[in-house]
């Protein structure tokens, strides 16, 4: 069926020993004998296969042919984790988003600026694979994704999380300003203000980071980098 276009054969570190032993003459003969016949036929056909696991260290292991290797390894295309290219979920967020609405026939949902920050600070050891797993759950379950991020910390879950943005577009904080409580003394430097403002700030949010750092302007890792000097510092900095 395959003929005159492409094969995609994923997770291809799992086929059996006798199986690649079958595809690789596949491969060398270009012929096939379809099940339940005596002839064989001639393909023309791209293969294109994926594996997470290192293929090198399974041929070492004696678990994938070292021929089968070599005849797949033409063109290698080492795809990053998504850990390491966390801008793709603007794209790949919306993408699933429509395509599962869709598919589970409901309408489509819209993720407020919250739950991408939250999918933004998160390291997605299950790549994209968990990526649209979670999204499929939110959506069944009517629930946003801080809701799930939440849930994964048992922490308690934040139900007032409702504004919506279309695409996942961020928009400017709605939240109500943040009024200090009390006058910054003349003696103090400018050093003593910024980290009370941003404790305070911290605080105001419940030790929510990612929160914080949206109403202070300045992103996740420049808060991290603070309390990481202060704690280097000492306190009395």
């Amino acid at each position: 069926m395959a003929s005159g276009g492409t094969l995609f054969l994923d997770e291809i570190g799992e086929m059996p020993l006798a199986m690649q032993a079958s595809l690789l003459r596949v491969l060398e003969q270009r012929t096939v004998r379809p099940v339940g016949t005596e002839k064989e036929i001639s393909i023309d056909v791209r293969v294109v296969a994926a594996t997470n696991r290192n293929l090198r260290d399974q041929v070492n292991k004696g678990e994938f042919r070292e021929d089968l290797f070599y005849r797949l390894n033409v063109l290698k295309i080492d795809v990053p984790a998504l850990r390491e290219r966390l801008a793709d979920l603007s794209d790949l967020v919306p993408f699933f988003t429509r395509y599962l609405a869709k598919e589970l026939g409901v309408p489509e949902p819209k993720w407020a600026h919250e739950d991408m920050h939250m999918m933004q600070d998160y390291d997605w050891p299950g790549n994209v694979r968990e990526l649209k797993n979670m999204l499929e759950r939110c959506i069944l379950l009517n629930k946003p994704p801080a809701h799930h991020f939440v849930e994964m910390k048992g922490g308690a879950v934040n139900t007032s999380i409702t504004m919506s943005v279309n695409d996942l577009t961020i928009m400017p904080s709605t939240t109500t300003p943040i009024e200090a409580e009390f006058g910054y003394p003349n003696s103090w430097s400018l050093k003593d203000v910024e980290k009370s403002h941003i404790q305070q700030v911290v605080d105001y949010h419940s030790g929510n980071k990612s929160a914080a750092s949206r109403d202070l302007g300045v992103a996740r890792k420049t808060l991290e980098r603070k309390y990481k000097e202060w704690d280097e510092n000492g306190s009395d900095e």
